[in-house]
């Protein structure tokens, strides 16, 4: 019931986005571009619609919460209005025109179903723990927001107004339909992810049975499924980014190359590293596409260069706002260079070692497919490096006949992903580029759809039932891992964690800490402190003051702490160690003689552990407590 009501709260804000997007295509005069070109795909014009709606109220509602106040009112107000915008003409398109069904024969209905149903299974997720960044940065960041109104952030993060791009969208959810509708709309971004790599497939040629079986290449592909449930961004960009990708081969005209510019710049600005991968991929398609389909003319440099110029002049709105949003947020529009100043972009901030980054490289595609890590968060299927291989035989190349497009988008996505790997130290992270393996994905599908109809019967019936039980074993692992790592959001609005060390050993200080305490939180999974707890834990600010006593002396450090007026400590080794790089960790061995730390939890480890302070006679006193504000809002404030 409480999934049936949270999916509701996140399909009103779809709802929203997608009126709103055929309010602009109209206002625009691109409705009848993105009408004729959504041919491909039934449902891509809706799904484009949501992109620019959603695109649109994130810059709405990134405004308010850095500028002003996000509130639920403001929130409701904005909704209502893009519901009313386009919404008879979403009804009137929904009257006149039906998506047509993919036909299948009978021997095939079976697929279909079961994709569907490993789909609708995994929002059983979005009641399963989240993940460690999510709670470190982009979840805990967008319920921080959502109580005060105004962007606030624990961390600092390399890309903060990129980061918030994304999840003031999750915010926006929160004010008004709460944390579990915000966690679904990563599950209607991997949607919108799915209608575009199909409405792809079907715009170069792909046919029927293989853009099935390129539905199940998606769902049993772990990176991809396991984010479905997350309080991460990377689906949401990644939805847009392959937008951009399907734009690219359907535009003709300026105003179809300035939508295609406006998404990239989205995608662009959300994840800054697609500056890069965007910029190789879309170059590569136009210069192949022109080389290959005019040769060299006079006219070679321009046809290349015409779409690249509105392309980039469609971005171009969006990169000066997103300066805009950096000036407010971190009062600089060019804050994020300092962050970037302080990454390695050969072995990262992890420092990985130069002979494993080179076994990495030169194993991708097994490392891809196998190599399941902290880091990479899950692979791609194993379909694609069981099946694709068969593309080296004779018999199965003379029976497919790849479009000039597929060969341009399947190179393209090749070079791009291997000058990413080999220049960047972000070689396991597949959620970085998912939007280039969707794209090889597609070949692949009809790879599989050849050989499932060329070779002895024998070998058919086998491989359709290892497609099978590959899918029957991702929708058993869904419900293993939604049930194991159910965390449900309790009767207070508390989030629940169970399952993990990480989180844990937080309900120690929970059922302990007074109303209002201060929790000294050097802990990535801050998000399942109890709530009051969490509004008034450590944030971005309070740690640049703890990290430069920590370098002047431990007894400065410990000043520091009670001057900001802690009380609990939720230490965790690897978040402080090497998120935070303190150069002290508290513990009960290198406390003044004035202070005294309780060990709460019963873990019994060094990763972390939950601790209550004691004072005796401190040469210090404490200038901040947490308590409500003049509007009974919790807040950090100065003693009086």
């Amino acid at each position: 019931m409480d999934l049936a009501r949270a999916l509701l709260g996140v399909t009103v804000f779809a709802l929203a986005y997608i009126s709103l997007g055929i309010f602009i295509t109209q206002i625009l005069s691109i409705n009848k571009a993105v009408e004729k070109n959504s041919r491909t795909s039934g449902l891509a014009n809706i799904a484009t619609c949501f992109l620019i709606g959603s695109s649109l109220y994130s810059i709405n509602f990134l405004s308010f919460s850095s500028l002003y106040k996000l509130t639920p009112a403001i929130v409701v107000v904005s909704l209502t209005i893009g519901l009313a915008s386009g919404l008879n003409q979403l009804i009137s398109n929904n009257k006149s025109k039906r998506t047509q069904p993919i036909p299948i024969g009978s021997q095939d209905a079976f697929l279909p179903s079961l994709n569907t149903i490993i789909f609708i299974v995994t929002l059983l997720l979005t009641s399963a723990r989240i993940s460690y960044d999510s709670t470190a940065i982009y979840f805990s960041n967008a319920k921080i927001t959502a109580y005060l109104g105004k962007i606030q952030y624990f961390t600092e993060d390399t890309f903060v107004a990129s980061a918030f791009q994304n999840t003031i969208q999750y915010t926006a959810i929160m004010q008004v339909f709460g944390e579990q509708s915000a966690r679904m709309f990563s599950w209607i971004c991997g949607l919108v992810i799915i209608i575009f790599t199909l409405a792809l497939a079907e715009k170069i040629n792909i046919s029927q049975k293989a853009r099935l079986i390129l539905i199940s290449i998606l769902l049993t592909s772990t990176a991809f499924i396991d984010l479905l449930g997350d309080g991460k961004v990377d689906l949401i960009n990644s939805a847009i980014s392959i937008a951009v990708v399907y734009w690219l081969v359907t535009s003709e005209a300026k105003k179809e190359f300035l939508l295609t510019g406006f998404l990239a710049g989205m995608s662009i600005t959300g994840r800054p590293y697609n500056i890069f991968l965007l910029a190789v991929f879309i170059f590569l398609f136009y210069f192949q596409k022109t080389i290959l389909q005019t040769r060299l003319s006079k006219n070679t440099i321009k046809n290349i260069t015409t779409p690249l110029f509105w392309i980039s002049l469609g971005a171009i709105p969006v990169g000066l706002f997103h300066l805009l949003a950096n000036w407010t947020i971190q009062g600089h529009p060019l804050a994020f260079l300092n962050s970037l100043s302080h990454i390695n972009p050969v072995t990262g901030p992890w420092d990985n070692k130069p002979e494993t980054m080179l076994t990495l490289r030169l194993l991708y595609p097994l490392v891809a497919t196998f190599r399941n890590t902290p880091q990479s968060l899950g692979n791609i299927s194993p379909l694609v490096i069981g099946f694709a291989p068969f593309i080296l035989l004779s018999a199965i190349r003379a029976k497919i006949n790849f479009s000039l497009e597929i060969k341009i988008l399947t190179a393209s996505s090749v070079i791009t992903l291997y000058l990413w790997i080999f220049l960047f130290f972000t070689v396991v992270e597949l959620r970085y580029v998912f939007f280039l393996w969707f794209v090889l994905f597609v070949p692949t599908a009809q790879i599989i759809a050849t050989v499932l109809e060329s070779e002895a019967r024998f070998f058919v019936i086998t491989k359709r039932a290892l497609i099978f039980v590959l899918l029957f074993f991702m929708l058993a692992r869904t419900f293993i891992i939604s049930t194991a790592a159910y965390s449900p959001i309790d009767q207070n609005s508390n989030p629940q964690c169970r399952g993990n060390i990480l989180c844990e050993y937080l309900i120690a200080i929970n059922k302990s800490a007074p109303p209002h305490e201060r929790v000294l939180s050097l802990s990535a999974y801050r998000y399942y402190l109890r709530n009051d707890l969490f509004v008034c834990s450590s944030t971005h600010s309070d740690y640049d003051l703890l990290k430069q006593s920590a370098q002047q002396s431990v007894n400065s450090f410990w000043e520091e702490v009670i001057r900001q007026g802690y009380t609990y400590i939720a230490y965790e080794f690897e978040y402080t160690t090497r998120h935070l790089q303190f150069g002290v960790i508290p513990s009960p061995e290198n406390t003044p003689s004035w202070l005294k730390l309780e060990r709460l939890d019963h873990t019994n480890s060094n990763i972390v552990a939950a601790y209550k302070i004691y004072l005796d006679n401190p040469p210090v006193k404490a200038q901040y407590n947490c308590r409500e504000n003049n509007k009974n809002i919790l807040e950090v404030q100065l003693l009086p």
